[in-house]
């Protein structure tokens, strides 16, 4: 019997402590704090955002703890995944009108 390749197979596993692991539940878009924010109420909404994000590992891509890695590179590949996916969960989390002033913004960090 030959041997088989493996190497096309092969996926990068993330250990679940890193700041790029993302859990599968983690994919689906939820509203992750108990409102959106329309404008009224900022500090409760962003204390539980910052306090959500905490849980989740993920609160360096908005405090500006993480470093963003070089174009083109397999880690910015990574750090684009989980800052996209974080960008989706903010956007979920405010209103409608607040949201799409903040669309094109790059970075869960500068939203």
């Amino acid at each position: 019997m030959a041997a088989q390749n493996n190497t096309q197979n092969t996926a990068i596993v993330i250990d679940s402590s890193s700041v790029f692991y993302i859990h599968p539940l983690d994919a689906g878009v939820n509203q992750l704090v108990y409102v959106k924010f329309n404008g009224n109420g900022y500090n409760n909404w962003k204390r539980s955002m910052m306090l959500m994000l905490s849980a989740k590992n993920k609160l360096s891509f908005v405090n500006g703890t993480i470093v963003v890695p070089i174009l083109g590179t397999d880690e910015y590949k990574t750090w684009e995944r989980c800052n996209d996916l974080v960008i989706s969960w903010i956007l979920f989390n405010l209103d409608e009108t607040i949201a799409h002033s903040v669309f094109f913004l790059k970075t869960a960090r500068d939203i």
